[in-house]
């Protein structure tokens, strides 16, 4: 272990007293000795280090080097146009990603029951967010000019009702009154 001096105190391996250089050296710094001199007789910096000389505070550096990994987010609203009360809505909203020549590419699926409203009569209910993270490394695009470039896209968007609503002596058959499967 190197030795550290820290005004009057020295510690590490061997205690003694300091003279008069190294308690200068020990009141602006507590980098040990032979560290200070193995750090100044290094090799030069590689472009990925960077260096601090003894008396600097701060540094501004510039480094450039492009994005990996990026990608969008794309965030819907679904508003589903009059819906009945007390029914349940299954749906389904998929994404395309087109091409220059229109192809369209598969990117998404979401599928979820929107829950029941209880207005009184029949109203719009909005559905948000949808989220869809669609990779860059999977665009159909053509970079320009080594940036990433635009995308385009396709919603298709399903939806019926789960609930019936057949009103006050109604039956419902399953397959087993209905005379399915004999």
């Amino acid at each position: 272990m190197d030795k550290i001096n820290l005004g009057k105190l020295s510690l590490g391996n061997q205690f003694s007293e300091m003279n008069a250089q190294s308690q200068s050296e020990a009141e602006t710094s507590f980098v040990p000795k032979s560290s200070k001199e193995s750090f100044c007789k290094s090799s030069p910096c590689s472009r990925n280090e960077i260096a601090f000389t003894s008396c600097e505070d701060a540094k501004t550096v510039e480094l450039s080097r492009p994005i990996e990994n990026q990608g969008r987010i794309l965030d819907l609203t679904v508003t589903l146009r009059n819906i009945c009360p007390g029914k349940r809505v299954a749906l389904s909203v998929q994404l395309y990603e087109l091409d220059c020549f229109q192809r369209e590419y598969h990117r998404g699926l979401k599928i979820m029951t929107v829950p029941a409203h209880h207005n009184m009569g029949c109203t719009n209910v909005r559905v948000a967010p949808i989220r869809f993270i669609m990779p860059e490394d999977i665009s159909v695009s053509m970079p320009q000019d080594g940036c990433r470039s635009g995308r385009r896209f396709k919603v298709r968007v399903d939806a019926h009702y789960i609930d019936i609503n057949l009103g006050a002596g109604a039956v419902l058959l399953n397959a087993d009154n209905a005379g399915f499967g004999e």
